[in-house]
């Protein structure tokens, strides 16, 4: 009574092992040297849904920035994965190539973008077999008076080792349509 430990059932000690039967209000830090195994744990500064860490000094903490409802896990800020860094609506890599590989079990699969794809650079290179676009219309360079031509060039050979030029489309100093089977591009003019 009035704190004193007495004999009871509810508190046994072994020599190695104290056992307490019932609930065990612990008013300051509980200090345990070894590994400590329980059924079920209550934290009370911690806050609904949100995802544990390991703190200062270890202590359990939860952020709000890191939250998992049972079905969705929500990243508010950035989340980098390995070298790929999602932030807001940026996805960056630490390297100058990002592999986007719609199937895991290699080449296939199919990458669908909803909405326009802009690609904002020099080059452009696509290496498909067949490239289909289904809009009327293509169209090719800006309305700017650069005195460059606008058309497509081909790359083939005739006798299977010598690299020839094609070109067909808008001769800008001529003003004129034209194809050229064996062509050469000076800086695209």
């Amino acid at each position: 009574t009035s704190g004193a430990v007495e004999d009871s059932t509810n508190l046994t000690f072994d020599g190695s092992t104290l056992v307490v039967t019932g609930t065990a209000n612990i008013s300051t830090d509980l200090n345990v040297s070894g590994e400590a195994t329980l059924a079920s744990a209550t934290i009370s500064d911690l806050t609904d849904n949100r995802v544990l860490l390991a703190g200062t000094a270890g202590a359990v903490e939860d952020s709000a920035n890191l939250t998992f409802d049972g079905t969705t896990l929500t990243v508010t800020g950035n989340l980098t994965v390995d070298n790929i860094t999602i932030g807001g609506d940026t996805i960056s890599s630490v390297h100058n190539t990002i592999t986007i590989d719609p199937s895991t079990a290699g080449i296939g699969g199919t990458v669908v973008v909803a909405g326009n794809l802009e690609v904002t650079g020099t080059t452009t290179t696509v290496n498909s077999t067949v490239v289909t676009i289904n809009g009327p219309v293509f169209q090719i360079g800006e309305t700017t008076d650069d005195n460059l031509d606008r058309g497509v060039k081909a790359l083939y050979s005739i006798d299977g080792s010598t690299a020839q030029l094609a070109f067909f489309g808008m001769d800008n100093t001529n003003q004129e349509f034209v194809y050229i089977p064996d062509a050469t591009d000076t800086s695209s003019v």
